[in-house]
């Protein structure tokens, strides 16, 4: 069986949804109904807004405008240096030892 928290996280987004081997859903979850599809779930990084029925999703709508956002707000400042950038500045570093600095 498909389960997920019922209420969304700090973000405002819901996590992962889990499958589990048991009979009974936890306190706080609910079971998610077979028929619905998580593509966009997770294409929307957990951004939606379930639709219960009974304590069951039978449904979602996703906030791909959320999830932009987010990622906006959440991209590192510092981007990794590209392999061009680690080689010249190796290429300076060794440069330098070479002439003495």
């Amino acid at each position: 069986m498909r389960i997920i928290r019922i209420e969304p996280n700090q973000g405002e987004s819901y996590p992962s949804p889990q499958t589990v081997l048991r009979n009974d859903v936890p306190s706080g979850y609910a079971q998610i109904d077979e028929s619905v599809d998580l593509t966009q779930f997770y294409a929307s990084g957990g951004f939606v807004a379930l639709t219960l029925t009974d304590g069951v999703v039978t449904g979602y709508t996703a906030d791909p405008a959320a999830w932009a956002a987010w990622q906006a707000a959440n991209t590192p400042d510092d981007q990794e240096p590209t392999t061009e950038d680690r080689m010249a500045a190796l290429e300076a570093a060794v440069l330098e030892i070479a002439l003495g600095g």
